[in-house]
């Protein structure tokens, strides 16, 4: 039964050497496979930010490109609304210029010579018909003031009349083109803005400079991103080594408690057997002590056997001779 005990921790003992075996071996493995490139890190944190601040520099310059398109596209516009407008004007010219040829010719209907007073009181009439105008600043002297109260009381000549109808209409074509020529300073004015505006500046370059310094910072930060998390997974890796560590220590502590229940067994065993040996050699030892303490004792009784043979024969006289055929037994 000792030997059979003996067998079985044998047995846990290989069993648990394999198994520690394996477990090296499998550590060993499993460092071995770790190398810069299996640092498999967090993408997604690090890639979100690299595309946010490419949309966001990105966006920053679209919106430069689309501001100055906007400006471009509102600067012809207003260049194009300068062609119109002095389109408008050309024609308003033309129509004037037909009002001033029907004019003339009806002066030369009517033989209005131009130093006639008739002439002259039309152009105090045009005078009196200027100074009503809004922020007209003609103003009308004593005696035109006069003359006109003589002209409304004698009544105005057909001649008269139909000058002034004419002008009535050309009035509408003046103030066509006065509007139409104080857009275009207007326009004029904004679009030379514009321009001396983008010669101080340049939004888009602007943009673009800030687009890169978003896009270096971003850099910047995911670089510091990356440095966090190679430490916390070298930490990670520090960490799970050190329980490897601990685990391994657990492990050799346990095999080394095996190993001294094996020798505690082994000394159990070994005691056992020199018990059992000591204990047939004692066994022995009494044995061969009874068996000489025996034969001393027989040899006493011997002696004492022949002191009384003898003391027999001295009493009986008896020669010695006559007694040499006595044997003592030496197994009484």
């Amino acid at each position: 039964m000792i030997v059979q005990k003996q067998n079985n921790f044998s047995g846990k003992v290989n069993t648990s050497f394999e198994a520690l075996d394996n477990n090296k071996k499998g550590k060993q493995t499993k460092e071995e496979t770790i190398f810069a490139g299996n640092l498999k890190l967090q993408e997604d944190p690090i890639t979100k930010k690299r595309k946010d601040a490419r949309i966001q520099a990105s966006k920053i310059v679209e919106d430069a490109f689309n501001q100055e398109k906007k400006i471009d596209n509102d600067m012809l516009k207003r260049s194009e609304n300068i062609k119109r407008l002095q389109n408008n004007i050309d024609i308003a010219q033309e129509q004037l210029t037909g009002i001033e040829n029907e004019k003339a010719s009806l002066k030369e209907t009517y033989a209005i010579e131009e130093d006639s007073v008739e002439e002259q009181d039309l152009k105090l009439l045009e005078k009196q018909r200027d100074s009503k105008l809004p922020n007209s600043k003609i103003v009308l002297t004593k005696e035109e003031a006069d003359r006109l109260a003589i002209i409304n009381e004698n009544g105005k000549t057909e001649y008269q009349s139909r000058s002034l109808e004419l002008d009535t209409f050309g009035s509408v074509y003046n103030k066509e083109i006065a509007d139409a020529r104080k857009v275009i300073i207007e326009e004029n004015a904004i679009i030379r803005g514009v321009k001396l505006e983008r010669l101080k500046t340049s939004p888009v370059l602007e943009a673009t400079q800030t687009s890169e310094e978003i896009l270096k910072a971003a850099g910047e930060e995911i670089v510091g991103m990356l440095v966090d998390e190679s430490k916390e997974h070298i930490d990670s890796i520090k960490e799970e080594q050190q329980n490897d560590v601990e685990k391994k220590a657990e492990e050799e502590a346990k095999q080394e408690e095996i190993l001294n229940q094996i020798k505690e067994k082994k000394e159990q065993i070994e005691n056992a057997a020199e018990s059992k040996k000591d204990d047939s050699a004692e066994t022995k030892t009494i044995n061969i002590e009874n068996s000489t303490e025996n034969i001393l004792k027989l040899e006493e009784s011997k002696k004492d056997i022949k002191a009384d043979v003898e003391d027999i024969i001295s009493k009986m006289k008896l020669v010695a001779e006559d007694l040499k055929g006595i044997v003592v037994d030496s197994k009484l």
